[in-house]
């Protein structure tokens, strides 16, 4: 009788550990992440995802129950673009990365609705987001995608409220878009190494151009030189002779002049003594 009543009892209990699952198991949300509970029962009780949303710690919960880690820091997702075409036709590249957070406390509806944050993005708003990017680039230059850094700005921000309106609508998904970043844009290569070459181009024909003016000064200011001296020699009516030693005794006075300086300097100075003159040399230290 005892062994019929023990062998009630244990059905009795095993019965009620399958029914209700109170073997226990326990998850580990880390910092930065956030606990979305599905509950699976075997038999009786409330079956799908909890809305009771757990913060970082560990949890303890039903074996029939599963603890998804879901991370409640800000989202980055970066979509490129290329041979985006603007208002002047002309193809660019850029990035475009897209920041969003979602609110810790009701991440349990996308889990809900799409199992993943992840899912979410690439169902909803992927597309959404480069359609708003694609619309607003056609109606630019390349110029101002490339070049001017306000511009990229404004196309952020427009963008940015087109995406959150397009969230704003969607009940099972509390995020808030943070910023959209455009990043600065470049031609295709083909184009960029055809712009280089280009450059490369007016920068030689500007130095050629400028070494051009360079040598016509030299020349002018030779010419005018010679014309100076010619009209000095036929003003003093010197002979040619006479003219080139008047020069020369310049020179030499220019010498000595430098020469006397650098003595009261106290700097060395060394005469190599000739035939005819003494030539001074100087010798700085």
């Amino acid at each position: 009788m005892k062994l019929k009543s023990l062998t009630k009892a244990i059905a009795i209990v095993s019965l009620s550990t399958l029914m209700t699952g109170c073997f226990g198991l326990s998850t580990t949300a880390k910092q930065g992440e956030a606990l979305v509970f599905v509950k699976k029962p075997l038999m009786f009780g409330f079956s799908g995802v909890s809305d009771d949303v757990k913060m970082t710690g560990t949890w303890f919960h039903l074996w029939t129950t599963s603890g998804i880690p879901v991370s409640i820091t800000p989202y980055q997702k970066i979509e490129v673009f290329n041979d985006l075409a603007t208002s002047n036709k002309t193809p660019i590249d850029f990035d475009a990365p897209i920041q969003f957070v979602v609110n810790p406390e009701n991440v349990w509806m996308i889990i809900d609705k799409y199992q993943s944050v992840t899912k979410w993005y690439k169902l909803k708003i992927k597309q959404i987001y480069r359609e708003e990017v694609r619309n607003y680039a056609r109606g630019k230059t390349s110029d101002n995608l490339m070049y001017d850094a306000s511009e990229l700005k404004l196309m952020g921000e427009a963008v940015r409220a087109k995406v959150q309106a397009v969230i704003d609508e969607d009940k099972f998904a509390d995020v808030t878009v943070v910023r959209v970043l455009i990043g600065k844009a470049n031609p295709p290569k083909a184009l960029a190494d055809e712009i280089a070459e280009t450059s490369r181009q007016t920068q030689r024909k500007k130095t050629e151009h400028q070494k051009m003016l360079a040598e016509k000064t030299r020349k002018t200011a030779e010419r005018e030189r010679a014309l100076a001296d010619k009209a000095y020699q036929s003003e003093m009516g010197m002979t040619t002779e006479q003219y080139l030693r008047s020069r020369q005794i310049e020179n030499q006075s220019l010498q000595v002049q430098n020469v006397t300086l650098a003595i009261k300097e106290g700097k060395n100075v060394n005469f190599m003594i000739g035939d005819v003159r003494i030539q001074p040399v100087k010798v700085m230290n």
